[in-house]
C-alpha cells in the first residue's frame, strides 16, 4: 500500500487498531519511503503516477 506522507500516520494507526488481537501471528506493518514511482502504461512518474485515474469502459463496438 502507498500513501502520501500527510496520510502515513493515520493509515498505520487504522491499521494497526483494527488488525491487533493481541495474539501471535498479528503481523508486522513496515513504513519504508516510496524513492519512484512509475506508471508502466504512460510513463509517468512520482506524483503523476499515483494520480487517480477514471477506469476504462467498454467501447460501444465491443462484441
Amino acid at each position: 500500500m502507498v500513501v502520501n506522507d500527510e496520510m502515513t500516520d493515520r493509515v498505520v494507526e487504522t491499521i494497526v487498531k483494527t488488525a491487533r488481537t493481541n495474539t501471535v501471528g498479528d503481523g508486522k506493518l513496515f513504513v519504508i519511503p516510496v524513492s519512484k514511482a512509475i506508471r508502466i502504461r504512460t510513463g509517468e512518474e512520482d506524483a503523476e503516477a499515483l494520480a487517480i485515474e477514471e477506469p476504462a469502459t467498454l467501447s460501444e463496438n465491443f462484441p
